[in-house]
């Protein structure tokens, strides 16, 4: 397996700088999340770095913060330098509650309501991202004189093969390019400076040139109303590798090859916003889950039970992804017997791989490390099923530990606030 980004591999145990992942997840008990500052700042970096090669007016990243809010999370998003975009009531109090300022700060999503649209406009946010005309026309009612407005565009064409493709298929996702001039010029008044144009391709990309051939396709519709705009914000889809034949994402490729798109279709005079969540936070989390019982089958298989389940980490159950799993403690072992993985709840969906290579002879008391799991752990995961504890957070920068909140709330306790309210 290869080590995530900033982690090393010392006296057979995951670490970050000096610290172990196994012996913070001992000390502070499972299942926890883990996250390493190193990590995200690393690839924070890479991210930005490669991006601000790129030549147009200014180029602006944002940490999309459904990846992950964790207040931490959220700090070194703010320190790398990176921007805020939010989707929700709840997470545009978070960005402002953890030191984003309003100017850093983007809103886009389907099915706004008037209440957060109003929200962001008394806010004055830096942009709002209208999805149909109905949001175009609240904007345009509630317009602050400050606050960008962007019309997010969707073609008839998605990207085969992609698991989330954010273009072609059903229209949930902004309106048809055929009606961008139409909304374009409701929203004149505006002005150029303020106006912008947004698409979002799609999840989970690792070939840029993937990646142009479909930026190509948005832009050459964006090129007609070039005229009318000052920004264009061109989503994500930024890939990290999952397993190992997986192959980095050629970030100065991708750059490069952007450049000469604006350059081609008449936008390099434009302000270009990029969103990124899963490619600086995935690397940076690991979920550990402690082995409470190991068991045989009578085909001689493996079968082992562990303290956190689906409820502590969907993903894997819902999206079937490919995350790397392994026993950290014992990490140098050969990872060769398959072996099956199953959370302590009472439904067979809860499970986190049915042939996973771990090492022969697992006991009670060893722990599982599931990696690539800083982006769409907890907040994705169903952690009221079943009332069982909610995972910790544990953060580790500089060499230090430090829990991200006492944790000590449980599934109980959230619902006796809610009846008692």
């Amino acid at each position: 397996m290869s080590i995530p980004y900033s982690y090393s591999v010392k006296k057979g145990s995951i670490c970050s700088g000096d610290v172990s992942i196994a012996g913070v997840a001992r000390e502070y008990g499972t299942p926890c999340y883990v996250y390493s500052h190193d990590s995200f700042r690393s690839r924070s970096r890479n991210l930005v770095e490669s991006l601000n090669t790129i030549r147009s007016k200014e180029v602006k990243v944002f940490y999309s913060m459904k990846a992950n809010p964790s207040p931490v999370i959220l700090n070194w998003a703010r320190e790398a330098g990176l921007h805020s975009e939010v989707s929700s009531m709840g997470e545009l109090e978070m960005a402002l509650a953890h030191g984003f300022d309003p100017t850093d700060i983007i809103l886009l999503g389907p099915g706004k309501s008037r209440a957060l649209i109003e929200a962001a406009m008394t806010h004055r946010i830096l942009g709002l991202v209208v999805e149909s005309p109905r949001e175009a026309k609240i904007a345009a009612e509630l317009d602050n004189g400050v606050t960008r407005i962007l019309v997010r565009i969707n073609v008839e064409q998605g990207i085969p093969g992609l698991d989330e493709s954010m273009i072609g298929g059903v229209e949930k996702f902004g309106i048809n390019a055929s009606e961008l001039g139409r909304t374009l010029d409701d929203l004149g008044t505006v002005g150029k400076d303020r106006l912008g144009i947004h698409y979002y391709l799609g999840s989970q990309i690792l070939d840029h040139e993937t990646m142009l051939k479909y930026h190509t396709v948005l832009l050459r519709e964006i090129a007609a109303y070039s005229d009318m705009i000052g920004t264009v914000d061109c989503g994500g889809g930024f890939g990290v590798p999952y397993s190992d034949g997986d192959t980095e994402l050629d970030l100065y490729g991708f750059a490069d090859g952007f450049s000469k798109l604006l350059l081609s279709n008449g936008l390099s005079d434009k302000e270009v916003w990029f969103e990124t969540g899963r490619y600086v936070a995935a690397d940076c989390g690991i979920f550990v889950t402690t082995v409470m019982d190991v068991k045989k089958g009578a085909n001689g298989r493996t079968t082992i039970i562990t303290d956190g389940g689906m409820n502590d980490f969907f993903r894997i159950a819902f999206m079937k992804s490919d995350h790397p799993i392994r026993l950290i403690n014992r990490l140098g072992d050969d990872h060769s017997n398959e072996t099956a993985i199953c959370g302590p709840l009472c439904t067979p969906l809860d499970n986190f791989g049915t042939s996973v290579g771990l090492p022969a002879g697992v006991e009670e008391g060893d722990l599982i490390g599931i990696f690539k799991a800083g982006a769409y752990g907890l907040s994705m995961s169903p952690i009221l099923f079943l009332l069982h504890s909610i995972p910790k957070e544990i953060a580790i920068k500089d060499g230090r530990v430090f829990p991200v909140s006492k944790n000590d709330l449980t599934p109980f306790g959230v619902y006796s606030k809610i009846l008692s309210a």
